[in-house]
């Protein structure tokens, strides 16, 4: 027997590697979706998961990440004293925090009272649920008896006519 051996085609990613030129991004792939301002991510990544291998998306994400953490250190490496200097303008972080501080816990105090009140009223509509219950069980139980008292009439008007 002959046995073929099956070459499988390069890839871009392998002839642009072997070329040492860099790896193009895949055609449905566009950077500029993250500079929008209403981007959300699990929609992204849901839209593309339809018509996408997610393996496919991941490596493009990846090596983008890699691409935007390297401009990223260059920007830093080319003004590194402007770059310590933006912790300069942060005087007062802490000043500032500690202002967050009451308008949290008087809204935390809020939340808390509001599910409190939300607790009681859902205890209260369990209550009358199972009263309306237990109401229904009885009248159930009325009716049958009626029932049977009507039955009982039937039968001993049945029994003096004979």
């Amino acid at each position: 027997t002959m046995e073929t051996a099956i070459v499988l085609p390069e890839t871009d990613e392998e002839r642009a590697s072997d070329a040492g030129e860099a790896v193009p991004y895949a055609s449905w792939f566009d950077k500029s979706v993250f500079s929008d301002e209403n981007f959300d991510a699990a929609t992204y990544v849901d839209e593309l998961g339809e018509y996408v291998e997610l393996a496919d998306l991941r490596a493009n994400l990846e090596r983008y990440d890699a691409e935007v953490e390297e401009k990223l250190q260059e920007i830093v490496d080319e003004d590194f004293d402007a770059f310590l200097k933006l912790s300069e303008d942060l005087v007062d972080v802490e000043a500032v925090t500690r202002g967050w501080d009451e308008p949290l816990l008087k809204l935390e105090s809020e939340i808390g009272a509001t599910r409190a009140e939300a607790l009681s009223a859902l205890e209260e509509m369990n209550d009358l649920l199972e009263r309306k219950r237990e109401t229904a069980e009885r009248r159930a139980t009325l009716e049958l008896m009626l029932d049977a008292n009507n039955v009982v009439s039937k039968v001993e008007r049945l029994l003096d006519e004979l």
